[in-house]
């Protein structure tokens, strides 16, 4: 009876931190993704330090098989660079933002042949294809005039996404915890 009643407060606990992810991702998109590239920046240079260690005390012959001095080096010097210069990536979402449109872009023009070629075949339904062929060239022209207000607004998205599921979360496990009682006590 004890974990029925205990049921939730691991949920309610991940629901309180979407919460505040969603929040500071709200307040400040920029620097709380500036903060998480850091702090992937650690793990990645301390798992580089652990593996060059690793290649250091392996014996020979294992650790020219393990390629761990490699491995290692590579993420110390990626983690090195998500730390101090952070900045940089998030230049790249930016840039891929743009590429994201270019792409969107050439799926847009792809499914217009598509449409044509419905049409020409004689399918019924060949306007469906062009709906979706007007949407995608929307969006990607969206998308390729304003690549970082894209971003900006994929943040805000995230931010309001994760502020909704944490409430929306909480709620099913209050309404869990309601129902487990209900068996509980009949």
């Amino acid at each position: 009876m004890t974990k029925k009643l205990s049921f939730g407060v691991g949920r309610l606990a991940l629901c309180l931190c979407e919460l505040v992810l969603g929040i500071l991702l709200l307040i400040n998109p920029e620097g709380f993704t500036k903060f998480i590239i850091i702090g992937a920046g650690v793990l990645l240079a301390v798992d580089g330090i652990i593996s060059v260690v690793r290649y250091i005390k392996a014996e020979p012959w294992e650790a020219a098989r393990e390629q761990s001095m490699a491995k290692g080096l590579f993420l110390l010097l990626l983690g090195l660079v998500c730390c101090f210069r952070s900045q940089w990536m998030i230049e790249l979402f930016k840039m891929l933002t743009f590429l994201y449109g270019a792409a969107m872009l050439l799926v847009g023009l792809v499914k217009v042949q598509w449409c044509l070629d419905m049409k020409r075949l004689g399918e019924q339904s060949w306007y469906l294809t062009a709906v979706s062929a007007a949407l995608t060239l929307i969006l990607a022209v969206l998308i390729l005039c304003n690549p970082f207000g894209a971003v900006e607004f994929l943040w805000t998205f995230l931010a309001i996404s994760l502020i909704v599921e944490a409430v929306m979360d909480a709620v099913a496990v209050w309404m869990a915890r309601k129902w487990l009682k209900s068996l509980a006590n009949p």
